[in-house]
């Protein structure tokens, strides 16, 4: 399990000729990993619906959900997608996050204004945000769009984001 830009993803490194193979699965790695016969297990999130345990057959390479924590779904109408984000702080220095836009049928098109924004900040000082589905992120109030920052000292973006000023 690795981060890059922020968002986690599962992988190995072959001890025997020092290889790096990502395994793409559409499941972003949120928890504990277990591997064994030839199976990788882990706790998994994505934007769209709740975490699950999922299973990853290396040979075949099929993903399959063992069990979903939840059964909530939520119309992909109302679904608000995360988008990456950075932006120029005072220093000169770059900051992250993960904007979602307001996406309810109801919410008004886009105009020269900007809609109400909500912005979140995870715990920390060493933690991030996670593009893992999250009701208060993915379907906010309508007509909000929502700003989830990963501030300097969040992993996921480096060493010298995280021990910067």
């Amino acid at each position: 399990r690795f981060t890059q830009a922020g968002s986690w993803h599962l992988g190995a490194l072959r001890a025997s000729n020092g290889e790096f193979e990502e395994w793409v699965t559409g499941w972003d790695p949120a928890g504990p990993v277990a591997v064994g016969d030839g199976v990788v297990a882990y706790v998994a999130s994505r934007s769209d619906q709740p975490s699950a345990v999922v299973a990853l057959d290396l040979q075949r390479g099929k993903v399959s959900v063992v069990r979903r924590s939840s059964d909530l779904t939520v119309p992909e109408e109302y679904l608000s997608l995360p988008e990456a984000l950075t932006w120029d702080v005072a220093d000169g220095a770059v900051a992250h996050g993960f904007f979602y836009p307001p996406s309810a049928p109801t919410s008004p098109p886009p105009t020269r204004h900007c809609p109400p924004l909500l912005v979140m900040v995870h715990g920390g000082p060493t933690s991030a945000t996670s593009t893992g589905f999250d009701p208060g992120c993915s379907s906010g109030p309508p007509r909000f769009a929502v700003l989830d920052v990963d501030y300097r000292g969040s992993t996921g973006y480096g060493r010298a984001y995280r021990h910067g000023p």
